[in-house]
């Protein structure tokens, strides 16, 4: 079964990019592994590695629904990258966002409006396995002048690289205390 939809998605593929090099004269060819698991992504395209990453367990549950709505969708991403390497429209100036008109109108050559949201995949049996494992979260203690602020991993990285946050309360500079960690 897994290695018949494999064959579908390459099918897939190459009807895709025949239609993006017909279209705006550019070869998007970005590879594909079946390796993803994370709790709440159904599909992911990785502009670093020029991947395309696919829930193998979702695919198997779906199939043909799973690769018109989400590997549409990512591949639509590959696309985007390849025509805006830079996030820029260099005719307008103007910044092309992940999710933006521009990606909308790429995605509108495949039958596909740009969100990889289909209801049936609310009901998924994988998706619901993997919501009951919580992931832990990681909150750090900073301090100011009138009390203990429990902030983000994000906001503690950019505290540390120099950002200065400020308490809305009493005016004064928040400075790290702790680690912790919460479910």
């Amino acid at each position: 079964m897994l290695k018949e939809l494999k064959k579908q998605i390459n099918l897939k593929q190459k009807e895709m990019r025949k239609t993006i090099s017909d279209r705006f004269g550019i070869d998007v060819n970005p590879s594909i592994t079946y390796n993803l698991k994370r709790q709440r992504t159904l599909g992911m395209y990785d502009p670093q590695t020029n991947e395309i990453l696919l829930n193998k367990d979702l695919l198997l549950e779906f199939g043909e629904l799973y690769i018109e709505d989400v590997f549409v969708h990512e591949f639509c991403h590959a696309v985007i990258k390849k025509q805006y390497p830079w996030s820029v429209d260099t005719r307008t100036h103007k910044k092309v966002t992940a999710h933006g008109k521009e990606f909308k109108f790429i995605c509108s050559f495949f039958g596909n409006d740009g969100k990889a949201t289909t209801s049936a995949f609310k009901n998924s049996e994988v998706l619901k396995a993997n919501k009951k494992t919580k992931r832990k979260v990681s909150r750090y203690l900073h301090a100011c002048e009138c009390r203990e602020h429990s902030i983000s991993a994000i906001k503690h990285n950019r505290i540390l690289e120099g950002v200065n946050y400020i308490c809305k309360r009493c005016k004064t500079k928040l400075v790290t205390e702790s680690v912790l960690v919460k479910a």
